[in-house]
């Protein structure tokens, strides 16, 4: 139990980081943090393409309406900003409440850095189209519930 609270902390502050570095360059919104913490997760910038052995963190994602969805990350989401930290404003984008001071270790933040900097600055939308793309779904209608893993291992 102490050790899944300690991972749902760091995956709170790489959502916190992530907004911190992208807040002012793009419109952030639960989306797009989604797709986001989806390419962390499973995206090697190395081979470009999507795996599941080199993993930042364990979350379980599925293929929803717009493409992988974490209920963690939507917990961890929730939770930033019921505690403050996160605000949302009526049109659905996400900014830092307050300022905070984010220590991620150097191989999370290396991971989410490469993230950001290949598709930090793109739309929610987009994100969605290239996570579908990468998981090669045409139709996410006949995936919907599927473990993302499932597909990617299926994939390779």
């Amino acid at each position: 139990m102490e050790y899944e609270k300690v991972l749902f902390e760091v995956l709170q502050d790489t959502i916190l980081y992530i907004v911190s570095k992208m807040q002012d360059k793009v419109n952030i919104n639960r989306k797009y943090l989604q797709k986001i913490m989806f390419l962390v997760n499973y995206y090697d910038p190395e081979r470009n393409t999507l795996t599941t052995t080199h993993k930042s963190f364990n979350i379980y994602f599925v293929i929803y309406y717009y493409g992988p969805f974490s209920f963690e990350v939507s917990d961890a989401i929730i939770e930033l900003i019921n505690k403050g930290l996160l605000k949302e404003d009526l049109n659905g984008s996400i900014k830092l409440a307050k300022d905070v001071n984010v220590d991620l270790v150097d191989i999370i933040k290396d991971r989410v850095d490469k993230i950001l900097e290949k598709f930090g600055e793109k739309s929610s939308k987009e994100l969605v189209d290239i996570s579908l793309e990468l998981l090669g779904i045409k139709d996410v209608k006949e995936f919907l519930g599927n473990p993302v893993e499932v597909i990617i291992e299926e994939k390779d």
